[in-house]
């Protein structure tokens, strides 16, 4: 059999498109075999030159003539995201099959619907598909269709045996030719159009949704499109009624601006009800159980801004709000509520559910005692569990995984592949500070004291060439106890450097506020070039982790000023807030 060469050309629509080319092979009927050597010869040698955007494999893959390779597509539903597949031949055609041979990935099958078009020169027919295919069952799909002259072909891909994560894999594509002529003609027309190409224009998302509600067959995927599409619609209207609060709000401003009030008042002001504005939208659509959305692990970063409407302004809409999702993260697991702490991963993770959702409230609700006694719950499970002493006789965390089984509910640790401490396991240790001050906690205050000294002494010590004196180590061996590499990235390492002055807070004791010193002094003044802060001797390190530097500086500053009146550095930031 002579095999002629045409190209495949992949793309995805709104919003970005990259584009692949590869070869894709027409199978010529037997009693149509041509001897003729100018075939081969006529072959054009098409490559990938690139992935559409989520493509996980090569392109050629679905043309090399070997099933145990394909391409796929990445995730989400085809039904709102079609993934387009052009297969443009070297001359124009007369086809009227195509063949595909898809896969199975954990037993779901990787190709069910899929519509097929022809196109020839510039007529596209996309309002008279070739083939339609909905709810395939087989690895092998062989579509047959009235005999047509193409010299291209469009595949729309529209689903696959898992809708909500879609992973479409093609292994070999083939289309053949036709035996006799035509026996359909191809028309302009234009294709149907999908959620991508109606974008955020409500007239545009109207007519789609009338369009696919006028079919008298709705499918899976249509019906999934046309949720899809109201829900945008229903969104694009609540923006416009958010954007219309934010414009009053501004007007409002300069209606107060009228009375000459100082500017940081008018600006107070007016973030404040900015803040009050994004907090009520989110509060209005919390679920029952606390959430927002995306999870417990974010939706309590989502809130970290929110503590000072009810501080500032005793705003008890966002107090209940706070409190339906502080209460929502304790019963969400059986170890949370009867330890205090999260599953097995990194400190960075596993701590969030507790530190970011019980401390904030022992200050917003102090009356209620139920908020320092979880707090307190917490840290003795520390204590208990994944905090030891180190052979220099330091407590530490003896490595930065640490949490719980969820089958057994029990304690576990990474000591093993991952022996030492982070800075960032300060965070896990959030939660001491706040029974302290709401309680006297004297657990609380011993744990918390106790590890903020092994931070101190940690900084003092050089173990090597890679530390720098008074600034914090990257690690602290367990259970040696021995510090390695000086940390560079203010934002991890931010936990411990709150840590450290809420130890002042508590104690009183200036050792706590040396490392901190140690940082400002270097970052601000000896380092400084030209009156910015810079990563001085550390400039090995990637720009990336010096990101925000001046930011994350200052929040360290402002709150070490607070805590010591101490005014030394603040000549140096306000050069550099000068500078912007």
């Amino acid at each position: 059999m002579n095999i002629e060469r045409i190209g495949v050309l992949l793309r995805r629509g709104v919003p970005a498109v990259l584009w692949a080319v590869c070869q894709l092979a027409v199978a010529t009927p037997p009693d149509e075999i041509s001897d003729e050597p100018s075939l081969q010869a006529k072959a054009i040698r098409i490559t990938a030159r690139s992935r559409i955007a989520g493509e996980q494999a090569d392109a050629m893959r679905m043309v090399d003539g070997d099933p145990a390779t394909w391409w796929s597509s990445g995730p989400g539903d085809l039904a709102l995201n079609p993934i387009d597949i052009d297969v443009r031949l070297e001359k124009a055609s007369v086809v009227d099959s195509v063949e595909i041979i898809t896969t199975r990935l954990k037993s779901q099958l990787r190709l069910t619907d899929f519509d097929l078009y022809g196109g020839l020169g510039d007529v596209w027919d996309g309002a008279h598909p070739l083939a339609r295919v909905r709810g395939n069952r087989d690895t092998t799909i062989r579509v047959r269709f009235p005999a047509v002259r193409v010299d291209r072909l469009r595949l729309r891909l529209l689903g696959t045996a898992r809708p909500d994560n879609a992973f479409a894999h093609i292994a070999e594509l083939t289309v053949g030719a036709a035996k006799g002529e035509p026996q359909r003609q191809l028309h302009s027309s234009p294709f149907p159009p999908t959620p991508a190409d109606a974008g955020h224009d409500p007239e545009v998302l109207q007519k789609l949704i009338g369009s696919l509600e006028s079919q008298s067959n709705t499918s899976g995927p249509v019906q999934r499109r046309l949720a899809a599409l109201k829900q945008r619609l229903a969104l694009i209207e609540e923006s416009r009624r958010y954007q219309a609060t934010l414009e009053r709000i501004s007007v409002e401003t300069e209606r107060f601006r009228a009375l000459n009030p100082p500017e940081w008042a008018l600006a107070q002001r007016d973030a404040m009800a900015r803040l009050r504005t994004w907090a009520y939208y989110w509060i209005d659509h919390q679920q029952p159980d606390g959430q927002f959305g995306a999870g417990y692990e974010d939706d309590v970063e989502l809130v970290c801004g929110w503590p000072v409407l009810v501080l500032a302004q005793d705003d008890q809409k966002v107090r209940r709000s706070l409190e339906l999702l502080a209460d929502g993260v304790w019963r969400s697991r059986p170890f949370l509520e009867r330890f205090g702490y999260d599953r097995l991963t990194d400190v960075e993770h596993a701590a969030e559910n507790t530190s970011y959702s019980q401390p904030r409230m022992v200050v917003i609700d102090w009356r209620n005692p139920k908020w320092a006694e979880r707090c307190r719950r917490t840290i003795a499970t520390m204590a208990e569990h994944f905090l030891s002493r180190n052979e220099r006789g330091w407590l530490q965390f003896r490595s930065d995984f640490f949490g719980f089984d969820p089958k057994t509910l029990k304690p576990v640790t990474r000591e093993k592949d991952r022996p030492f401490d982070i800075p960032e396991s300060a965070k896990a240790l959030k939660p001491a500070m706040y029974a302290v001050w709401a309680r006297g906690d004297e657990l609380c205050r011993r744990i918390m004291l106790d590890y903020g000294r092994t931070w101190v002494q940690a900084a003092a010590t050089v173990d090597g060439p890679d530390r720098i004196a008074g600034l914090l180590p990257e690690r602290i061996l367990w259970p040696s106890g021995r510090t390695v590499g000086t940390h560079a990235r203010i934002s991890s390492m931010r936990a411990t450097l709150f840590h450290l002055i809420g130890c002042y807070f508590v104690s009183n004791d200036e050792q706590y506020l040396e490392p901190i010193r140690a940082l400002l002094r270097k970052t601000l003044l000896e380092w400084s070039v030209g009156g910015i802060p810079s990563a001085g001797t550390l400039d090995q390190v990637k720009d990336e982790d010096w990101t925000g530097l001046l930011e994350q500086l200052a929040l360290v500053a402002i709150l070490y000023r607070r805590a010591t009146g101490d005014r030394q550095f603040d000549p140096a930031l306000a050069r550099r807030a000068r500078r912007r």
